[in-house]
């Protein structure tokens, strides 16, 4: 009998054929990473992918048998994939959730305004993130807007090498003496995050000329107006592409990372899931970043509607009580992808319950705010659940737990918790989180989806 807790690490450990798949599954999430760069694209993507492996629209099937494999979309950004299982809905699903919004600017409602030749794009955050190192780096546009005659048009700006990019300056070096002994929120004001458009003038004499030709090119190309911005949805996003990182091709870098890792373990998870006992219920959720709250956000009523729509569509009624007893029934796996510790900076790593990269998915108990306050903490019983179903599945996992004076983050249990479901919180080592690139190894990303697929499976 083994009396102390020891870490594995996952490569080290791991067959030819695991380090092979490995590699492949890094290959096929670069592939979907980009794709993904905002949340509308990246439910998008998932239901290609569903859909391509036999998933079907809910709202057009009669009935659900065991085994089906169903998805639902709301609005494009808050979307549920299920597998129908052999037992009863009314005995609980095992969930798994992540969210698909990321870090980034978004632009104001009416956001064009030209200052000294130049015109700009004007900004909000979205989330919080460490805004001087969006500045210096090539960035893309992606966006919803509806027109004023009411129809919608996709805008897609630097998307790709042979494009035009977008740009946020910095000051030089040279004449930034001041801005160095400034604290860092106050060397880097949200509100100067403004993103250069253009300095070409339109022809004729007219006023804010450059302003002008920009949006003579939008409504060339897009047949929109100014006015049309206040009925938009428009990121700004870094522009490079998701890349293996290291000599020997172990890491990845990348944009969005948290939480589409985390979206792209559980899509995995779901898309291998085969007849399971418990019905296996893989949620996509907006609006993490900035509070859960909205319609797409994990507050939302939107997933007591699926759940009542999948009871009514399987045979258990989807009225009264019958949606407390699958929440009751639930078991739930809040998937991030956040924490691990850098080498780079010891001091952030709590010694004894800090997460290692590459030793595997992170389980955690609580999410490291300070005092508890407004987490989630997963019972003794069902942590224990969940361990035993790991360890007989040989998934390799870690605990974590940080240096709460130092900062902490949240994530969606506390919500399904709140609905009556067992909950716990599991995250994929990522550095540089909230970053516009971010670092993880492959092998935790490989751990994580062999993880997803056990819990949507095994959990009884």
């Amino acid at each position: 009998m083994e009396l102390e807790y020891k870490r594995t690490n996952i490569w080290n450990t791991a067959s030819d054929e695991k380090k092979s798949k490995i590699m492949e599954a890094a290959a096929d999430f670069k592939a979907f990473n980009d794709a993904a760069r905002t949340e509308r694209l990246c439910a998008a993507e998932v239901i290609k992918r569903a859909e391509a492996a036999g998933f079907a629209d809910i709202t057009k099937l009669e009935h659900v048998q065991a085994g089906d494999k169903v998805y639902y979309s709301d609005n494009g950004k808050l979307l549920f994939l299920a597998v129908a299982g052999s037992r009863p809905l009314t005995e609980g699903a095992n969930i798994v959730a992540a969210h698909t919004d990321c870090t980034r600017l978004d632009f104001k409602i009416m956001p064009i305004f030209e200052k000294d030749g130049f015109a700009y794009g004007k900004t909000c955050m979205y989330s919080l993130s460490k805004l001087e190192k969006w500045t210096s780096t090539p960035l893309s546009m992606y966006g919803t807007v509806v027109r004023k005659d009411g129809s919608a048009v996709e805008i897609a700006e630097g998307t790709s090498e042979d494009e035009p990019a977008l740009f946020i300056t910095d000051m030089s070096l040279h004449y930034s003496v001041n801005q160095a002994q400034k604290k860092q929120d106050e060397a880097y004001n949200h509100e100067q995050m403004n993103v250069f458009l253009g300095a070409n003038a339109a022809e004729g004499d007219m006023a804010e000329a450059v302003k002008a030709n920009i949006l003579q090119y939008l409504y060339e190309k897009y047949g929109m107006i100014e006015e049309d911005f206040i009925s938009a949805e428009i990121e700004i996003v870094p522009a490079g592409k998701t890349r293996d990182i290291g000599l020997d091709s172990s890491a990845l870098c990348g944009y969005g990372f948290d939480d589409r890792a985390a979206v792209y373990a559980q899509l995995c998870g779901i898309l291998a899931c085969e007849a399971p006992e418990r019905t296996a219920v893989a949620i996509f959720a907006d609006k993490e970043e900035v509070g859960f709250a909205g319609r797409t956000g994990s507050h939302s009523r939107v997933t007591d509607y699926f759940l009542r729509l999948l009871a009514e569509k399987s045979g258990c009624g989807g009225e009264g009580i019958t949606l407390n007893r699958i929440q009751l029934g639930s078991k739930v796996m809040s998937l991030e992808a956040v924490c691990g510790n850098d080498p780079n900076y010891p001091e952030l790593c709590e010694p004894y319950s800090g997460s290692l990269l590459g030793h595997g998915l992170q389980v955690i108990k609580y999410p490291s705010r300070y005092g508890k306050m407004d987490t989630s903490e997963a019972s003794a019983e069902f942590l224990g659940q969940v361990r035993k179903v790991f360890n007989d599945n040989g998934v390799i996992w870690q605990p974590f737990a940080g240096i709460e004076k130092l900062g902490g983050f949240g994530t969606m249990a506390v919500d399904y918790a709140n609905m009556g479901m067992e909950s716990f919180d599991a995250a994929i080592c990522v550095l540089g989180a909230h970053s516009p690139y971010e670092f993880m190894l492959k092998s935790d990303l490989y751990e994580a989806c062999l993880a997803c697929r056990v819990f949507f499976e095994k959990l009884k």
